[in-house]
């Protein structure tokens, strides 16, 4: 058993390859009965990796739920998903979500607590636009930069971030599939470490969320010094 202090305290997850693939099935399959199924058991699957990530003691996930390029192509309607999600979130128990409604996104954060007494945060973002996102950040951000030194990057980036949508950053990212730098919340992930599995979904199991937190136990963390 990994203990408390080697676990990472907050993990993203991302899905890549699962989000490519879904937009190749839907381009085969229109009918709205069948992609309602896909995306119920997406967000299913989903919520099993993310339950037992809890019960080894991660305190917060943040899920990258079909990026805003994917849920153009899929032409999903956000209220449909927002409807699907909740309807899931419903079956579960001690869920208490509360949601905050960006421009072109949402961050919904959902309170999870156990015998314990301990605080689990769920983050689930829908429709992230990453190229979006940074020229928000960037923009916004302009006056505050105008006297940086240009090579200043570290200053440059710690301005931005306080223009995104996700708060802090996660100690570990956990890329299902394309073993590459992620698209999602790229200016959060600069002292973030990264791990890869590379199976689908509803293949992955305990033993590979287990490897994961080894691997990330095992690391040396230099926080980019």
């Amino acid at each position: 058993m990994i203990s408390d202090n080697k676990l990472p305290r907050h993990v993203a997850l991302t899905f890549p390859r699962t989000y490519d693939r879904i937009v190749s099935f839907s381009s085969r399959y229109e009918e709205p009965i069948s992609r309602g199924l896909l995306i119920f058991t997406l967000i299913s699957e989903i919520l099993r990796i993310s339950t037992y990530l809890f019960e080894r003691g991660i305190l917060e996930i943040t899920i990258d739920l079909l990026p805003r390029k994917v849920l153009d192509r899929l032409k999903i309607d956000a209220d449909f998903l927002e409807h699907v999600l909740i309807k899931i979130l419903h079956r579960l128990e001690s869920v208490n979500p509360t949601v905050i409604l960006f421009e072109d996104s949402a961050l919904r954060r959902i309170i999870f607590t156990n015998t314990e007494d301990k605080i689990f945060k769920l983050n689930i973002v829908v429709g992230y636009d990453y190229e979006r996102e940074l020229k928000r950040a960037l923009e916004a951000s302009i006056g505050e930069i105008a006297n940086v030194n240009e090579n200043d990057l570290t200053m440059m980036t710690l301005i931005m971030k306080g223009k995104l949508v996700i708060p802090g950053d996660p100690d570990l990212v956990i890329v299902f599939g394309d073993e590459k730098f992620p698209d999602f919340i790229p200016l959060n992930l600069a002292y973030s470490e990264l791990s890869f599995i590379d199976k689908e979904l509803a293949e992955v199991s305990r033993d590979d969320i287990d490897r994961v937190l080894e691997d990330y136990r095992r690391r040396s963390r230099r926080f980019g010094r």
